[in-house]
């Protein structure tokens, strides 16, 4: 919550509060993402992956981009099917290389 402070006039406060954004839920909404963006760099660094490798995994399972899917990596089991999906992909690379 915000932190409470004496305004002498209530235009000042209704500056203070809206900051930019609308209102508190929309200034809500707006950190959920940035702690899941934040959770995501996390898995991206623990998996060794990056942002464009793991858009090419999503477009790869046929899954679009406009999905909220930082809520989907909650789930343990997406990120296993994509990460499912990147060593199938790698496996047939060095098998056509290989042949």
């Amino acid at each position: 919550m915000i932190s409470i402070k004496n305004f002498n006039f209530k235009s000042d406060k209704q500056k203070y509060l809206k900051a930019g954004v609308l209102s508190y839920k929309d200034r809500k909404k707006l950190s959920l993402k940035k702690k899941w963006v934040k959770y995501l760099k996390l898995q991206f660094q623990y998996y060794k992956l990056t942002y464009s490798q793991f858009k090419h995994l999503w477009l790869h399972l046929n899954i679009g981009l406009q999905i909220q899917y930082y809520f989907l990596l909650i789930n343990p089991f997406c990120l296993n099917l994509l990460l499912l999906s990147k060593q199938l992909t790698f496996n047939l690379e060095q098998l056509l290389l290989i042949i």
